[in-house]
């Protein structure tokens, strides 16, 4: 809602320095909302620069880490609420 309190989302993560994360944000239809490969991008609600209804949404992202070989596909739900 712009008040500089959660206005916007990502996930959480830790990882090595050339570890990557690619991760987007669905709507209940399926269609890709937002979608990012950097570290500190993050979800602020919009559309095509229009906000999205309040509701539930889907996540679904790809981490690799090649220094220790980990891969992993990950996976959640997210409510905005404003």
């Amino acid at each position: 809602n712009g008040d500089g309190m959660n206005d916007q989302w990502r996930p959480i993560w830790t990882a090595n320095a050339n570890a990557t994360l690619q991760w987007s944000i669905f709507d209940r239809w399926g269609h890709v909302l937002f979608t990012s490969s950097g570290r500190n991008d993050a979800w602020d609600g919009t559309s095509s620069g229009r906000p999205v209804q309040n509701g539930i949404y889907e996540w679904r992202g790809h981490a690799y880490d090649p220094a220790t070989g980990v891969d992993r596909e990950l996976a959640g739900h997210l409510t905005l609420i404003r």
